[in-house]
């Protein structure tokens, strides 16, 4: 994902910890600052969750004072958008709607 400004290594280990949004503490995640375009005055990072609220990465950069500009899911639980260029689609099969409904069940 791209963010505005200079995501400091002390700001990406905040959120990896977790922060409080909504009144609710999120759960760690693994967050990685790729890189710093100085051009732009953007950074680059890679975020891993293991939960989903809503807007959730956008609403923790913006809480450290880097709104997200540009972000891209490349996994969810077991999918991912392998294969698929920017904007492509492609239906599931009825065995990942298995395994989706098997995933909501569980919770």
């Amino acid at each position: 994902m791209k963010a505005k400004g200079r995501i400091s290594k002390k700001e990406g280990n905040k959120l990896a910890q977790g922060i409080v949004l909504d009144g609710e503490m999120t759960a760690p995640a693994n967050v990685n600052i790729l890189s710093y375009d100085q051009r732009t005055d953007t950074s680059m990072a890679r975020i891993t969750l293991h939960e989903g609220r809503n807007h959730q990465v956008k609403n923790m950069f913006e809480s450290i004072g880097h709104p997200v500009e540009k972000l891209t899911r490349e996994k969810f639980g077991f999918l991912s958008t392998d294969g698929l260029q920017s904007g492509e689609w492609r239906f599931l099969t009825p065995y990942e709607v298995k395994q989706l409904e098997h995933m909501v069940n569980e919770n």
